[in-house]
């Protein structure tokens, strides 16, 4: 996990992006196992910039341990969620996904459907 806790930090760098503490918090449960069996990201209810997303979807095209992402009412913009669901098309290592309550629609249903498409791994 210290892998990927490398890479976001050379993603900001690439993307001239402050690092940001909680998605450095949850990259660190994984890491440390702290009471985190399923091996979830979790970023629901919160407001993280558009940028971050353009970062976690470079993030997420190498296989980060994380077995479910939930990214539930995050207020996510279609250009935030295409970024992230670019880089989750690659991702063998998340089964389940989590969008609920973020007005998904146009170009991010697009991108969506694209990610259930050739994304084999994601479950539910």
């Amino acid at each position: 996990m210290d892998q990927c806790k490398t890479l976001y930090y050379d993603y900001c760098k690439t993307y001239d992006v402050e690092p940001n503490e909680t998605i450095l918090g949850e990259i660190q449960k994984v890491s440390n196992g702290d009471n985190n069996p399923t091996k979830s990201f979790n970023l629901s209810s919160l407001s993280i910039p558009e940028a971050q997303f353009v970062v976690l979807g470079k993030l997420f095209t190498h296989d980060c341990l994380f077995t479910s992402i939930h990214l539930n009412d995050c207020n996510l913009t279609s250009e935030a969620l295409q970024a992230f669901l670019h880089g989750l098309v690659k991702n063998t290592t998340c089964r389940t996904l989590e969008l609920k309550g973020n007005s998904i629609h146009g170009a991010g249903t697009e991108a969506l459907a694209q990610v259930l498409r050739r994304n084999q791994t994601l479950q539910k």
